[in-house]
């Protein structure tokens, strides 16, 4: 899958199908997802479950929602305003 360009070109196409949202994801991100998508999906079979595809998509998704919402996407991206000064530990109950 991942040394074959003529098949991740292929599902790149198809891939919306099944997943509109990918439309929003930037063309490696798509790849990036695909290719994800289809190891974690043939390690998922041998196990004999797809269970470990829910928490990928879901993990995904909003990165799409993210590149869908211009705004937010420009406010992301922009530098921060530097150091924040030094963050204390958590507490840890029963120390």
């Amino acid at each position: 899958m991942k040394s074959d360009p003529k098949a991740v070109t292929m599902l790149t196409g198809v891939f919306p199908e099944a997943f509109p949202w990918v439309r929003f994801l930037p063309e490696d991100a798509v790849r990036e997802f695909l290719v994800e998508f289809m190891d974690t999906a043939r390690a998922a079979t041998d196990l004999g479950t797809l269970g470990p595809l829910v928490p990928l998509i879901a993990a995904w998704k909003p990165t799409a929602e993210i590149y869908a919402d211009k705004e937010l996407y420009a406010t992301l991206m922009k530098p921060e305003g530097g150091d924040y000064g030094p963050v204390e530990p958590p507490e840890v109950p029963g120390e």
